[in-house]
């Protein structure tokens, strides 16, 4: 489905939307919790703060999602911008998992940048078992990770098939393109009612 700003302002309304992410902004780490010991977890100006402690080559936080909102075959659009604080990241993940992962990647990240990482995800899993959200930083061994710190803002999972229905739900770019519209500001109102 192809759309543009202005078509949809001509076709749509209104309607409400739902950020399944609890604590999109980081107000406080309130939802989110580290993996396996890998780090810990601060929020600081609307910012999560990943830092890696040195046990594993990375360190990784989630927040665990309903259940019912997961079936297979569902398309869920995943965004969320991100940064490294340091030169030495191999890479930075975002993710969900629901027993199996769909992961989008961007390869050595350049100290301080951000990155908008985003994806649409099909659920394939016929019996999914966990219904995350996942970030994650990696390193090349456990002593270069040591300290080093990931930045997350402005997380959002949208279940597309929810909103749209099955066969109708909008492609990456017209995500991006939507959903950018949206939030249009350095603060967005996830659950605001929209006008396009």
């Amino acid at each position: 489905m192809s759309i543009s700003l202005n078509s949809f302002s001509d076709l749509i309304k209104s309607f409400q939307y739902n950020n399944i992410v609890k604590n999109p902004t980081f107000e406080s780490t309130s939802g989110w919790a580290i993996v396996g010991n890998s780090g810990t977890i601060s929020a600081e100006s609307n910012t999560l703060k990943i830092t890696a402690n040195g046990n594993y080559s990375y360190a990784i936080v989630y927040q665990g999602h309903d259940m019912s909102q997961i079936q297979q075959n569902y398309k869920f659009y995943q965004v969320a911008d991100m940064r490294v604080t340091n030169p030495d990241c191999s890479r930075i993940d975002l993710y969900i998992y629901d027993g199996l992962s769909y992961t989008k990647t961007q390869n050595t990240p350049i100290q301080n940048e951000w990155y908008k990482l985003s994806q649409i995800v099909t659920i394939t899993n016929a019996s999914p078992t966990l219904f995350r959200t996942y970030f994650r930083h990696v390193y090349s061994d456990a002593g270069t990770a040591t300290g080093k710190v990931m930045e997350v803002k402005n997380s959002m999972l949208i279940n597309l098939t929810s909103l749209f229905g099955q066969g109708n739900e909008p492609s990456l770019n017209d995500c991006n393109d939507i959903f950018k519209f949206v939030d249009g500001n350095t603060q967005p109102n996830f659950s605001k009612q929209i006008a396009i």
